[in-house]
């Protein structure tokens, strides 16, 4: 919101991990994968990896299965947010180094996103924010 325009980040398997990288509108259309690739749409942040910021943290709900796996978009592997508050509705699974699994929910309507904590016992997702 505070950049007047649609702000996304971009998800890509890498040798090591998922990256993610925020981008950002430059021609009025929304962040596309389209306009990334030919420069339209602006590079904010450069691309890193969880691991990068969390050592020992991964984007899936398993060890066996990390990976782009771990970021459901609605078959995209962009989350977007518009200046007017909505986004990109979806689910992003990671495992800590412990082995403890986390989801970020994002809904689309509002743009909320809320962290949420697999507990074993009772197989549920707890919210904790």
């Amino acid at each position: 919101m505070s950049r007047a325009r649609n702000v996304a980040l971009r998800f890509d398997s890498a040798a090591t991990g998922v990256r993610f990288a925020a981008y950002a509108d430059g021609n009025g259309n929304g962040v596309r994968v389209a306009d990334i690739e030919t420069g339209a749409d602006v590079l904010l942040e450069p691309a890193v990896t969880l691991s990068d910021l969390f050592p020992g943290v991964v984007f899936g709900e398993t060890r066996a299965a990390a990976g782009l796996d771990g970021v459901r978009l609605g078959g995209s592997t962009l989350l977007s947010f518009t200046p007017s508050g909505t986004s990109t509705s979806g689910s992003i699974y990671m495992l800590a180094r412990d082995d403890s699994r986390w989801m970020v929910r994002v809904l689309g309507a509002t743009g909320r996103a809320r962290v949420l904590r697999y507990d074993e016992s009772s197989g549920n997702w707890i919210p904790v924010l």
